[in-house]
């Protein structure tokens, strides 16, 4: 947003919840509010998430989505976004450091190798994060 270019983020929780195109100081006050107040306790999944965000996603865009490093379905919903041209930006949370949740499982080394291997596979720029790390560091442009 500081270089101009126009944001809109999209998520689900139990019902879309949509802040338009939009660039500039004021346009990143209303993302940084809406991220603040994000809630996991919804009905969709982010592989549900990215199908429906699939369709309104503009091609030759720029997709950032944030998921644990157990999300294989997620990650495979990934896919549809490089065909069209979509630069991926994904940021990768270390389940085993932020916390287990019931639903999520860990992988194992092969599940954790088919993970790695798709993530590869995707041309994305991954940043993988866990609990405690210094994210100016991790996000730093290199």
């Amino acid at each position: 947003m500081n270089s101009g270019a126009f944001v809109q983020i999209i998520g689900y929780a139990n019902e879309a919840m949509v802040v338009p195109f939009g660039k500039g100081e004021s346009h990143l006050f209303k993302v940084l509010e809406f991220l603040a107040g994000v809630h996991s306790n919804g009905a969709f999944t982010l592989s549900e998430t990215l199908e429906e965000a699939s369709f309104i996603t503009p091609y030759s865009s720029t997709l950032v989505t944030i998921m644990l490093d157990n999300d294989i379905d997620a990650l495979s919903s990934l896919v549809q976004f490089q065909l069209k041209g979509i630069k991926l930006i994904v940021v990768v949370l270390s389940s085993s450091t932020f916390g287990h949740t019931e639903e999520s499982e860990y992988l194992d080394s092969e599940g954790a190798n088919r993970f790695n291997e798709a993530l590869a596979g995707l041309e994305a720029h991954v940043y993988r994060i866990s609990k405690g790390d210094d994210l100016e560091k991790k996000f730093e442009m290199v």
